[in-house]
């Protein structure tokens, strides 16, 4: 049999690898088989799978696939999107995680003056699959009901509110500066080299 022969097919095969390389990049499912115990309840993988769809839906845009809340979507809100790795949260009392009720308010309503929009037109079930689904990205959830364990082993900043996690502005000579104090110890560098000059 010919390369040409062949050729349609290895396209197609290569085309299938490609998507498949792309979904896994862009959060892809992961299929969750067995039961979490996420804040001291137990969660089918049914319903977080579910939230996992409605999540990768409509809240990666801003919160990111990996709940890192680094996207571009993300870098342009002020204030920037809660990171869920840190399972930091505006309306944890005292540190502690927020509650189901919490977060479902939050998701339904919104928070008015910032990037997170209301999302009323959730399902019941849709809706108490992306808080479970949420709490996969920290294991501060994972911890215990209030994740007392895990705060005591990690101290984290408020996503935000610490020099490195500003958003990078760029500096002199092209590079990228995380704030005034690096621009000014930069001063001194060479000028930037003019396109076309070696």
């Amino acid at each position: 049999m010919s390369l040409r022969a062949l050729r349609p097919g290895l396209v197609g095969l290569a085309a299938a690898g490609l998507l498949g390389a792309l979904a896994g990049a862009c959060g892809g499912k992961r299929g969750f088989t067995e039961p979490m115990v996420l804040g001291g309840e137990t969660v089918a993988p049914e319903t977080l799978n579910r939230g996992q769809g409605v999540y990768d839906r409509f809240c990666a845009t801003c919160h990111g696939f990996d709940g890192k809340a680094d996207t571009p979507g993300g870098r342009r809100l002020d204030p920037r999107p809660r990171d869920f790795t840190t399972a930091d949260f505006k309306y944890g009392d005292n540190g502690a995680l927020p509650t189901n009720a919490q977060l479902e308010k939050t998701i339904r309503h919104g928070i008015p003056g910032s990037g997170m929009p209301a999302w009323p037109n959730l399902s019941e079930q849709e809706l108490e699959g992306v808080v479970q689904y949420i709490k996969t990205f920290s294991p501060r959830w994972q911890a215990g009901h209030d994740g007392a364990d895990a705060r005591r082993r990690t101290v984290l900043p408020v996503a935000g509110r610490a020099a490195s996690f500003r958003p990078r502005q760029p500096g002199p000579s092209g590079l990228v500066a995380a704030s005034r104090g690096v621009a000014s110890a930069l001063a001194d560098s060479p000028p930037p080299i003019a396109l076309g000059e070696r």
